[in-house]
């Protein structure tokens, strides 16, 4: 039965490298990152709608008249939505960090709305409750009203992750290793 250390052989030593290069990157280039990540959506979205387009047309005789309506649609959509994305990925990018924001603000919201309900129902609030939400609100008025920085400082923040855990991997194999020796 092999160890842990035996399998895998170098494969552990390119996932570290890999890793930690690809973590780099996030780090160094992270509105390229998210601009490429929205490209490859686009792209996949586009070939999705091209591949129901052309099964629609290749057994078009297997689907009744709102089968064949509805996936007319999808593709349709599918088409024009992946290439918009590809067109422009920044303000797709931005337009799902305002939404993301506008969910943190609800959320905070909420809250207090909570807090308000307990105080009327003479409950104690210590005004350190107020506090979380209120950092909650800040956060997603940031991520609302500066969404494309605050997206990239997200990529960032997953390059670091990535990074440590390359890192990590490798002091892991080499302390794995010389406990071999």
């Amino acid at each position: 039965m092999k160890k842990i250390g035996q399998v895998g052989g170098n494969q552990f030593l390119y996932r570290c490298i890999i890793s930690i290069i690809t973590g780099l990157l996030l780090i160094a280039y992270p509105e390229s990152a998210l601009k490429y990540v929205v490209y490859i959506i686009g792209i996949f979205t586009v070939l999705m709608g091209v591949m129901t387009m052309v099964s629609l047309n290749k057994h078009k005789n297997d689907f009744d008249s709102s089968q064949r309506s509805m996936m007319k649609v999808n593709y349709v959509i599918n088409i024009i939505l992946g290439l918009l994305l590809i067109a422009a990925p920044t303000f797709f990018i931005s337009f799902l960090m305002k939404i993301i924001g506008v969910f943190i603000i609800i959320a905070a919201l909420v809250q207090f709305y909570m807090l308000y309900q307990r105080k009327t129902q003479n409950m104690p609030v210590p005004f350190t409750l107020y506090l979380m939400p209120l950092l909650i609100l800040v956060l997603g008025c940031i991520v609302t009203f500066y969404s494309f920085p605050t997206a990239s400082l997200v990529v960032k923040i997953i390059g670091y992750t990535i990074v440590f855990y390359g890192i990590f991997e490798l002091v892991l194999q080499l302390k794995i290793k010389n406990s071999k020796n």
